[in-house]
């Protein structure tokens, strides 16, 4: 049962590319068009996702990010992942899987910066994504994207 949990999770368990379109709020609560794209690599130790997020502000807003990931042991529900973020510094977080989501959750390494994220799976290459970045307990901006894997 947990291996069809893992293997289910083809945003994770799966190389390739995805495209997500959807909203992005800012600390003010505005609301802006975005767009991003993201990348899986599997090496042997660590997987590689990297991704970056346009938001059609004024001026554009354009976010990177570089998720070192370790590879899901046999039968782990969990795994941690690391990121050197441009604007937040390094970051830490966790990917836990639950059902048809799977969540995540980071810190700063100095510990003022966190964030959650959730994807559901809607379809084999589609997840809706949710989440929220913090400074202490004001809200950075949160977002709402579709996800779907570029054939």
């Amino acid at each position: 049962m947990m291996d069809e949990v893992y293997r289910a999770h083809t945003f994770l368990q799966s190389e390739g590319v995805w495209i997500a379109r959807g909203t992005f709020w800012d600390s003010s609560g505005a609301q802006f068009p975005a767009t991003g794209k993201s990348a899986m690599t599997h090496r042997k130790d660590e997987w590689v996702l990297e991704g970056s997020m346009v938001v059609s502000s004024e001026p554009v807003r354009t976010f990177h990010n570089r998720y070192l990931i370790e590879p899901f042991g046999i039968g782990a529900r969990t795994t941690s992942w690391r990121s050197e973020n441009p604007k937040m510094g390094a970051l830490l977080g966790d990917f836990v899987l639950v059902g048809d989501t799977i969540f995540s959750r980071f810190v700063c390494a100095y510990g003022r910066h966190s964030g959650i994220e959730s994807l559901r799976k809607i379809g084999e290459c589609e997840y809706e994504a949710r989440g929220a970045a913090f400074e202490g307990s004001l809200i950075l901006s949160s977002w709402a994207m579709n996800v779907i894997r570029d054939l």
